[in-house]
């Protein structure tokens, strides 16, 4: 026996309740494992007797746990002499499985749920009552993952699986309690799997079975995790059977339709191989559609079917079309809609089918609504573009529609509180396919409609007793048929004022009423409709709007105040109603206006509304914060009420907001002080002139200011690594006019300097009139190196622009005591002026090389760092000649096979010149010129260049492919297609084939526009040859082969990897 301390009694009990491990070691027979001799010891040592009572309640624990109760029960009778004769019986009974309701009464559930040994005593106990709801809830109980998983673990370890009867009337089973718990725990259930599969096989050739639980059969099929190769035998025994096999005398599934149902839901886990469970389906699609026509109402499997059909896509193409007309008979079931949305976008010839029976279904055969039902489903799915690619399914559909619509006109701003959701598909068709109808014979259809219906929707619009949300239902779809009947209405804008325009500025101050318009969907609701007024108000003549609106001030008056009040202080909601109200304001106060036809009125109204904007308490707020769309499209309004926002005391305000980037708010205030300058306020009052984030503190105090600001104070404002980055990335199609439209604005240039005013900014500080300080600032700035960007500019008052500041720049530095650091800048110019002076073409406004600008731009910064690696070579270069040969790569052979020891870093440095600089036809020419490409092919494909000088060799190429003049004489004179295929074989890392397949793009883009003879663009070489485009093409296609293998050895032809869907993107047939 063990002689244990009291404290160790209890250290130990402690252990055996929280299911830790003993501080002690016991060794455990094979024939003992269910009762430790740990315990018997702690009995017959121990003489407390409420601590005996706990242990005596711990060996019935293990009692009523364990499934070797006769084994305990001759352990326990032989080692523990102090039980009582009454105990031992007790145990005795329990041993033989009686009286097992009676156990454990001591226990109770909010104990037993604590602990993992109790929890398992309590468990076993509901398992050996067949309380199977209690045994479910007392799981859900267990708030212990750790504690209910060995519970869990436990049970299906011990549970006698061969008590489970398949087909049995119970609805109910401890197994199927425990399986949702297992498949989370991962456990195995291989055993449980091929004993469902036996008696499975069992009863197939059965005579009908006419009591089972069915749900039971499903429950056990979908809950175990069975191989394919499992069901499949399943699935093929089924098939050979007769369709009418599956059902039982009174209609229902039988065994055979339960076992189809639940090998289905089985099997369309995502898991299994789609491969091969293609071909049995092909089998059963005859059995599918007798079950879906015999078994209309019942859900069970379209739901299964469903799971199937979204889960292995490739089964739809195996099963027949006619399944789409046995579905199209429920189409009042969700179910079975979706089965259809899944069949079409998975499957082409499922797709044709059903576009052919949408083009010619009729009433009488499936009601209206359920087709409208279905194709709002289609619509939600992404297959809008397929519908509008079949006219006659469109037109059909159109019909009924408006059908639908005419019959219920007088109830359109009820569809939100109606169950019936016919008119709310009609509407959700025509808004989504409006800015596709082409058709003639549709677009009539509507014309018809509207025709008939214009004045009862004309009066509901100007119902003023309708909510917001009911007259945004009504103005929406009137906006949607107009679109539709945009070019066949001869006085479509005059409708779309009357019909969308008007209600619109009429509705929306009543979306705020009442402590509205605060919640998300509200917000949403009010966008929306902002939107579709913008949209409206872009397309309207001026005069239309301010006729309307002078008639009708108080309107006007307020849709003003709301949209100010509430859209300032929600950004939200004020980017759509700041919006809309300011293209309304461009057309209400027109400058296309006659003088003589101007109204006095009209000016003190604009500025009531400027002093609105200016008082308002967010107004400085937005204006000071950091960029947002919100700010661009107050300083937009501004610009729309010009001349009346163009004040003088707004000009520092203005410029303490002002942050000089291309982002759009920023270009909104820039736009607005051009339009100030325009109209006679002076913005250079003061010079030199702060802005940004640091004038903020010069802002004017009761009109005065307080400081002067330094020349490089000025400078400082601009951060050199920005500045940089703006030479690297500068826009070479940017007009210097601010006011000029440009299309190349995205989330790139954001961060970018606008050299449209840092130029000019630039200029200013030079003037006459303003002391230099500091004159280095300028060059540590990186100004200097943007004007020298600027001169590769298409613009020429670009170019203009940049010549100018370098002609101040070079008097300023001339002027400056800096004798020996102006050296070095006085050259820098000269030999730019020098070069310009021995070009022979015209010398206006003379267009750079980017190139050859990006080089010296990098030079400017390089120069002021005599530690740079590069320094020693530039200052050589640039000291060693009076002028520069600027249509020449600088200094290119001499760094690329440069003598030095190490010379990567000067080949990395001027290749990286080159694919940065590389934007336009005449880059290429240089290129070309001075046989670039001829070295960097050579050069980076031999066996001494490492990967990183492939890479950029293979980026200058990139960028090269850009440039639509390059394409036909990389791939038709260089032989670059041939070069990329002796190559790819040896790229392995994604970003290498990336930019493989950028390249690929950008050639093939190239390559169509020279096959079709299309006239060429400004800048390309006029010797470009024409036509040849098709061989290159047929080559691009082999190359692709070639990547295509590439990709599949370097195992990256994954669907889901971004590469190859960039490969996929390419567009060229017949791959």
């Amino acid at each position: 026996s063990i002689s244990l301390s009291n404290e160790k009694v209890d250290e130990i009990f402690e252990a055996l309740m929280k299911n830790e491990d003993l501080p002690v070691e016991i060794k455990q027979t094979e024939s003992q494992k269910a009762v430790s001799p740990l315990i018997l010891c702690l009995l017959d040592n121990f003489s407390q007797e409420k601590l005996k009572e706990y242990y005596a309640n711990f060996l019935e624990c293990l009692f009523v746990a364990s499934f070797a109760k006769n084994d305990v029960f001759k352990i326990l009778k032989e080692r523990c002499q102090s039980l009582s004769q009454s105990e031992i019986k007790k145990y005795q009974r329990l041993s033989e499985g009686q009286s097992t309701d009676k156990s454990l009464s001591w226990l109770e559930k909010n104990e037993a749920v604590k602990y993992t040994g109790l929890g398992k005593a309590f468990a076993s106990k509901l398992v050996a009552l067949d309380d199977n709801e209690g045994l479910k809830t007392f799981l859900e109980d267990v708030t212990q993952e750790d504690n209910r998983a060995k519970i869990v673990e436990y049970l299906f370890s011990d549970v006698n699986m061969e008590n489970f009867n398949l087909f049995s009337k119970k609805s109910d089973d401890p197994i199927l309690v425990l399986l949702p718990y297992v498949n989370k725990l991962d456990l195995d259930v291989s055993n449980f799997a091929k004993m469902v599969v036996s008696q499975a096989e069992a009863v197939m050739e059965k005579k009908d079975m006419k009591h089972f639980d069915l749900n039971r059969v499903l429950t056990a099929f979908e809950l175990t995790s069975f191989q394919l190769e499992q069901l499949l035998p399943i699935l093929e025994k089924l098939s050979e059977q007769g369709v009418n096999k599956f059902l039982s005398d009174t209609g229902k599934l039988n065994q055979r339709g339960a076992l189809l149902v639940s090998c289905i839901k089985a099997a369309s886990k995502p898991s299994l191989s789609t491969e091969k469970l293609s071909p049995v389906f092909a089998k059963l699609t005859s059995h599918l559609e007798f079950l879906l026509e015999k078994l209309p109402d019942d859900l069970i499997l379209p739901e299964a079917l469903l799971a199937l059909v979204q889960n292995h896509a490739s089964v739809c193409d195996q099963l027949s079309v006619n399944i789409l007309y046995v579905l199209t008979q429920g189409l009042g079931q969700h179910c079975k809609r979706q089965i259809l949305v899944n069949l079409v976008k998975s499957s082409a010839k499922m797709s044709e089918s059903l576009l052919e029976w949408l083009a010619k279904v009729k009433e009488d055969s499936v009601p209206d609504a359920q087709v409208l039902a279905l194709t709002a489903d289609f619509i939600s799915a992404g297959w809008l573009a397929n519908i509008i690619s079949h006219k006659k399914a469109v037109k059909n559909l159109m019909k009924k529609s408006t059908s639908c619509i005419t019959s219920n006109i007088g109830n359109l701003d009820a569809t939100s509180n109606s169950d019936d959701k016919t008119l709310e598909h009609a509407i959700y068709f025509i808004k989504s396919i409006s800015s596709d109808v082409y058709s003639s014979k549709t677009v009539g259809i509507v014309q018809t409609f509207f025709n008939e219906n214009k004045e009862e929707l004309r009066n509901l619009l100007s119902n003023k007793g309708l909510s917001f949300y009911k007259k945004k239902i009504a103005v929406e779809f009137a906006y949607h048929v107009l679109t539709i009947l945009e070019h066949s209405e001869s006085n479509i804008k005059k409708l779309m004022l009357n019909y969308v325009l008007i209600p619109i500025l009429e509705s929306l101050p009543s979306a705020w009423s009442h402590g509205k318009g605060t919640s998300d969907e509200e917000k949403a609701e009010i966008i929306g409709l902002c939107k579709i007024g913008l949209s409206t108000a872009l397309a309207q003549s001026y005069s239309a709007v301010r006729n309307h609106l002078k008639k009708h001030t108080e309107t006007w008056s307020t849709f003003i105040k709301c949209i100010l009040k509430h859209g300032l202080k929600d950004s939200e909601v004020g980017v759509a109603g700041v919006g809309l109200l300011t293209a309304v304001c461009s057309l209400r106060y027109s400058t296309q206006v006659d003088q003589e036809n101007w109204d006095d009125e009209d000016t003190q109204e604009m500025g009531l509304i400027v002093d609105m904007i200016l008082s308002h308490s967010a107004y400085l707020k937005i204006l000071l914060s950091p960029s947002s769309e919100l700010k661009e499209k107050v300083m937009n309004l501004l610009v729309s009420l010009a001349p009346a926002s163009c004040r003088q005391e707004q000009l520092e305000p203005l410029l303490a907001g002002y942050t000089g980037t291309l982002h759009p708010s920023d270009i909104a205030i820039l736009q607005l002080l051009c339009t100030m300058e325009s109209n006679g306020v002076n913005v250079t009052l003061r010079k030199p002139m702060m802005f940004g984030p640091q004038a903020v503190s010069q802002l004017a105090v009761n009109g005065q200011t307080v400081q002067t600001n330094k020349f490089s104070d000025c400078l400082s404002v601009m951060k050199p690594d920005i500045m940089l980055k703006t030479v690297t990335s500068f826009p070479m199609s940017l007009p210097l006019d601010p006011m000029a439209e440009w299309e190349g604005l995205d989330s790139s240039t954001n961060n970018l300097y606008d050299p449209r005013f840092i130029l000019p900014y630039l200029s200013s500080l030079t003037g006459q009139d303003v002391y230099i300080d500091r004159h280095m600032k300028m060059v540590e700035s990186n100004i200097i190196s943007l004007a020298l960007m600027s001169l590769a500019s298409h613009d020429p008052d670009m170019r203009s622009n940049g010549y100018h500041v370098l002609h101040r720049f070079y008097l300023k530095m001339q002027e400056s005591k800096l004798l020996a650091e102006k050296q070095i800048w006085l050259h820098l110019v000269d030999l730019v002026k020098n070069g310009l002076a021995r070009a022979s073409d015209n010398k206006v406004c003379f267009k750079l090389p980017g190139i050859t600008t990006l080089f010296l731009a990098r030079c400017c910064a390089i120069i002021q760092n005599p530690t740079h690696f590069m320094y020693g070579k530039l200052t050589a270069f640039l000291l060693a000649k009076p002028f520069l040969e600027l249509f020449h790569v600088p200094d290119f052979v001499r760094l690329l096979h440069s003598s030095e020891v190490n010379p990567k870093q000067q080949q990395m440095w001027i290749l990286g010149v080159i694919r940065d600089g590389l934007k336009s036809g005449l880059d290429h020419h240089v290129l070309m010129q001075d046989h670039v490409y001829k070295l960097i092919l050579s050069k980076v494909s031999s066996c001494l260049a490492d990967r990183m000088l492939l890479y950029v060799g293979l980026e200058i190429l990139e960028a090269a492919t850009r440039v639509s003049a390059a394409v036909f004489d990389l791939v038709g004179q260089l032989g670059l297609l041939q070069w990329i295929n002796l190559i790819v074989n040896e790229l392995d890392e994604e970003k290498e084939l990336e930019i493989i397949i950028k390249i690929y793009t950008n050639i093939e883009q190239g390559l169509k526009p020279v096959d079709k003879g299309e006239t060429k663009k400004e800048g390309e070489e006029a010797d470009k040859p024409q036509g040849g485009g098709t061989t290159l093409l047929g080559l691009l296609k082999c190359n692709l082969h070639v990547l295509n293998t590439r990709l599949d050895k370097l195992k990256l032809n994954n669907e889901s990897s971004e590469l190859y869907q960039s490969f996929q993107k390419l567009g060229l047939q017949n791959l």
